[in-house]
């Protein structure tokens, strides 16, 4: 729940009216509990959908010359997402030093991600598919080496041309179309990445 509201009340598709965004604005933190709570709602609008955990990733790395791109965030990968092959560990934030986070590769498979984006302030939902492929850890935490389902260089380009935001929500299976549907429900653009 956001300060001030309930998550949908905070939520930038129901801040349609200036009264409520002067309200949400003025009620709001600026310690950045706002923009956590966005992070979550992506998350999950992805995990109904998919029926299973989501989790919420940056993208760190794309690159073209092998067509992969990089998902890690800290460690917070829910335990399901860990492949097979792989043991789970406990370790320490990456950058805090601070205990307590999962550390494992996550599963090949086919995926989802979406984000709800104010990028160039027109609001959209982005979406993209791609298969999550085994390869070394890239990073401590969890992370996950991945193929959009277009050429990374080209994914590269449109995220860079779009001014889209790094934070991804992750649901394992193919959502797309649900999404699309969703989008349209909303009356905001759907921006596929691939």
């Amino acid at each position: 729940m956001c300060p001030g509201g309930t998550l949908l009340q905070s939520h930038p598709l129901y801040l349609k009216t200036p009264r409520r965004q002067q309200r949400w604005q003025a009620q709001r933190p600026h310690d950045g509990r706002a923009c956590a709570s966005l992070l979550t709602a992506r998350a999950l609008l992805l995990q109904e959908l998919a029926g299973e955990p989501a989790w919420m990733a940056d993208l760190v790395d794309i690159t073209a010359s092998d067509d992969t791109a990089v998902l890690w965030h800290c460690g917070l990968a829910p335990l399901s997402m860990c492949d097979p092959e792989a043991h789970p560990e406990a370790t320490i934030h990456t950058n805090r030093r601070m205990p307590l986070l999962h550390q494992f590769p996550i599963k090949p498979g086919r995926i989802t991600l979406a984000r709800i984006s104010r990028a160039r302030n027109e609001l959209k939902l982005v979406i993209a598919g791609a298969e999550v492929i085994r390869a070394p850890m890239a990073f401590t935490g969890c992370s996950g080496t991945v193929r959009f389902d277009r050429p990374a260089g080209e994914v590269s380009a449109r995220i860079l041309d779009e001014a889209l935001e790094h934070h991804f929500a992750l649901a394992y299976g193919d959502h797309r179309a649900a999404l699309r549907a969703l989008a349209s429900r909303w009356g905001i653009a759907a921006l596929e990445l691939a």
